[in-house]
């Protein structure tokens, strides 16, 4: 089918990306556009369906949306190399590792009659001495490093998931409840299940500050 109106294919090149920030952020000038195909009576047919090209896929026989197989694939292939890309944070990690080592190395550090003044101090040091890590124990109550000046890494993988790793099978074992439960699988199994990921494309538990994304 060829889509040759100037609104249907604006409807087409918003479908058939990845979701990032951007494109959520457009989500206003979507409902005006989508409402906007209605009262002027487009065919539904030209308009991508939003669950086609997903893990689970349309379950409606009687769809009356667009099913744009190649489209579907490369949006879809596309999505999944995004996510293999984030499993780069063997050699960076995550933003909430980062921010759970240093709230750690804070608290360690200030003590808990420490001044605001004080805390701020070793705050900016903190920062400035976390910059070149590279990976952490993923026990939250130890968080080894691995520091960018060392060129063998003194943590180890864990055996199942191949990706979280530990500096110590005792913290391994300690961590294996919480571990367990992100679920420890393996990166394709996790890339491949779209209930681990949020709308903006990061894996649920890994982000700066917790999010809730309802049903995302």
């Amino acid at each position: 089918m060829v889509i040759s109106s100037p609104i249907a294919r604006r409807v087409k090149a918003a479908s058939c990306v990845a979701p990032t920030p951007t494109i959520l952020a457009r989500n206003a000038q979507w409902d005006e556009l989508f409402n906007r195909l209605k009262s002027e009576g487009y065919p539904k047919n030209i308009i991508p369906c939003r669950y086609y090209g997903t893990e689970a896929g349309c379950w409606d026989g009687a769809c009356p949306f667009l099913r744009d197989q190649e489209a579907a694939s490369s949006t879809r292939e596309a999505i999944l190399k995004a996510r293999r890309k984030t499993f780069d944070y063997k050699h960076k990690p995550t933003p909430q590792q980062c921010a759970a080592r240093i709230r750690l190395l804070l608290n360690r550090e200030a003590g808990p009659n420490a001044s605001s003044e004080v805390r701020e101090a070793l705050m900016r040091k903190i920062r400035e001495e976390v910059k070149g890590d590279r990976a952490y124990c993923a026990n939250p109550e130890c968080m080894e490093p691995w520091k960018g000046n060392q060129l063998k890494s003194p943590l180890q993988n864990c055996s199942h998931c191949k990706f979280t790793m530990y500096c110590s099978n005792e913290c391994q074992r300690k961590d294996w409840k919480r571990h367990k439960g992100e679920p420890c699988a393996p990166i394709e199994e996790l890339i491949e299940n779209d209930d681990f990921w949020n709308p903006i494309g990061t894996r649920k538990g890994t982000e700066f500050f917790k999010t809730n994304w309802g049903d995302a």
